[in-house]
């Protein structure tokens, strides 16, 4: 009979103890997979913004108007108003979600801001019927300057698209 209580408590206790390991292992793995989902969740919305640039650098293609390669004067968004306009939102928009792009893209994505904003106020100081002749002058003005933008624009989102996966650091990058 003494052997049976001793039996019956040695299967008790270890039953007691895989219960608790068993508890513990649970909690770390659902911690773990906790963290997992709100790096994914974090990569999703980068994803998301960094797409949208996609989109803007591609709208952002030059208008050729001769054969030769030099013969770039303009970038398309200039052609007309409305496609201007559109192209400015796009801008607004991903800059309200600039939270999700590291400091030198969102600098960049401002900078670019910036620029189309000047020639919008220049713009819309002219006779309706001049403005989208006063577009592509300007455009043609900040030929070179964009151009140089998107280009240092496109460095900077491959680079920061090598690193999308690294969340800890971008967390630590973005601080300003």
């Amino acid at each position: 009979m003494k052997d049976l209580n001793v039996i019956i408590t040695a299967i008790s206790s270890s039953a007691v103890v895989a219960a608790g390991v068993s508890g513990v292992i649970t909690f770390l793995l659902k911690r773990f997979d906790f963290k997992n989902n709100y790096y994914k969740w974090v990569i999703q919305r980068r994803l998301r913004v960094y797409n949208d640039i996609d989109e803007l650098l591609f709208i952002l293609n030059p208008a050729k108007i001769g054969d030769k390669i030099s013969e770039y004067e303009y970038y398309h968004v200039f052609s007309e108003q409305q496609r201007f306009q559109d192209f400015k939102c796009k801008i607004t928009k991903i800059n309200q979600d600039h939270i999700w792009l590291n400091n030198a893209v969102h600098q960049k994505l401002h900078t670019l801001e910036d620029i189309f904003y000047s020639i919008s106020k220049s713009v819309s100081q002219q006779n309706p019927e001049n403005r989208d002749k006063k577009l592509k002058v300007l455009g043609k003005v900040h030929f070179s300057e964009i151009t140089d933008l998107r280009y240092e624009f496109e460095e900077l989102v491959k680079k920061d698209f090598s690193s999308l996966h690294n969340v800890k650091g971008f967390f630590k990058l973005t601080k300003k």
